[in-house]
């Protein structure tokens, strides 16, 4: 080799391209350094100062408002020392003394805090019980009496209270042991009215038969005995346009009925009666008649009116005299003793005077609260009332007339 060395060329290709080792140096000096992005230094934030804040004036402000206070009374709870000196406080107030026991141990407030609730629990029961007994003491009592009176009642035979129930219904005098009665002398004229009509039936036809089409339709109804039929009458009035409003319902529920007038009989006689009571006074039996005539034609005429022309019942002052002719007509029937055959028929006026004038007080008060449907209704319970005691007192003249 001569001592040479011979030199060999090694060719490198990067990517498909020659790559030349000093001209790659170059570019990589040439590309743009990395920059990196600075922060501008900032102020330090300065932290707020507390004093100047809300709060803090608030405090400056009670601290500046602020008085001297005296210190508060408290209760020093004590021990009694050995010589039984007691520690008072320097305020000069008592203080609550607890015995060192009972400080000592939990378990001893327990048990007088529970004692003590169950013996107000216990009080309080005894005095429900005891009022309790003086109430069951004071209703035994008053039966025990009660039923004491009622057996002295029975075994001395004597008149009832007028205060008993049924006191203003007359009293049954039976034929056998019948006193000697006074005779009074009955006269009463005879009677017009206005009927609404609802049919003739001959004599022998059972009242129920008769009466059961207007029974059933809660309708009031009259049968009146002539002396060659029974007419059936469903409301009455001395006043014709009365009758007619109760005549026009009655055609609007199906039912034919005509308007006509008609007389019940008056009375002539004698009769024979004594007071109820020895000692008082002989019933007027006229006027309790003569009340209950008033009572039922007054009561009859405003039943219509507010029917056929929706008018208002009666004034403070005629319902003031119709109440006092109502407690007339009671006291009357409270002293008339009449016969077991007299019995039916006074009780019947009685009564059906009283069921109109309590048909009357509520048909008055619809009537004033413009409820013109509620009134009507009351309207023919005040006509049921009426016809009532108009037959009652029918059927009373007959049995008069049959035995003279």
């Amino acid at each position: 080799m001569n001592g040479e060395r011979d030199k060999s060329k090694v060719t490198v290709r990067l990517n498909g391209e020659r790559w030349n080792g000093k001209r790659a140096e170059k570019e990589k000096k040439a590309e743009q350094p990395m920059r990196w992005n600075s922060v501008q230094s900032q102020a330090p934030v300065a932290k707020p100062v507390r004093n100047e804040d809300a709060w803090s004036r608030l405090a400056q402000l009670r601290a500046t408002s602020q008085t001297e206070t005296r210190e508060p009374r408290q209760n020093v709870i004590l021990s009694v020392d050995e010589g039984g000196n007691e520690h008072h406080t320097p305020g000069g107030r008592r203080p609550i003394i607890v015995p060192d026991w009972v400080r000592d141990q939990g378990w001893a407030k327990t048990l007088l805090s529970t004692g003590g609730a169950v013996a107000i629990g216990l009080l309080f029961g005894l005095l429900v019980l005891t009022v309790f007994n003086q109430e069951q003491v004071t209703q035994s009592y008053q039966a025990v009496l009660s039923d004491t009176v009622h057996t002295l009642t029975a075994q001395e035979p004597g008149p009832k209270s007028a205060t008993d129930p049924g006191a203003a219904l007359t009293k049954p005098v039976s034929s056998q042991t019948q006193a000697p009665g006074q005779e009074v002398k009955l006269k009463l004229p005879d009677e017009k009215l206005f009927v609404a009509q609802a049919g003739a039936f001959q004599p022998d036809v059972p009242r129920e038969d008769v009466v059961m089409p207007l029974k059933d339709a809660g309708l009031p109804h009259l049968l009146y005995k002539g002396s060659d039929k029974q007419y059936l009458f469903a409301a009455g009035s001395p006043n014709r346009d009365a009758v007619l409003g109760f005549a026009s319902i009655l055609k609007q529920k199906g039912i034919d009925v005509y308007v006509k007038e008609m007389t019940f009989p008056g009375i002539d006689k004698a009769v024979s009666l004594q007071a109820a009571t020895t000692g008082e006074k002989l019933p007027d039996v006229n006027g309790f008649l003569q009340n209950g005539w008033k009572i039922a034609k007054t009561l009859s005429l405003q039943s219509g009116a507010v029917v056929s022309t929706a008018q208002p019942p009666l004034s403070k002052e005629e319902e003031a005299q119709l109440k006092e002719q109502h407690r007339q007509f009671l006291e009357d029937s409270r002293l008339l003793q009449t016969s077991e055959q007299w019995q039916p028929m006074i009780n019947g006026m009685v009564n059906g005077i009283n069921q109109a004038m309590t048909a009357q007080g509520k048909m008055a008060e619809a009537a004033a609260a413009k409820k013109q449907a509620s009134a009507e209704s009351y309207a023919w319970q005040v006509q049921t009332g009426v016809l009532s005691f108009w037959e009652s007192y029918s059927d009373w003249v007959a049995q008069l007339q049959k035995n003279s």
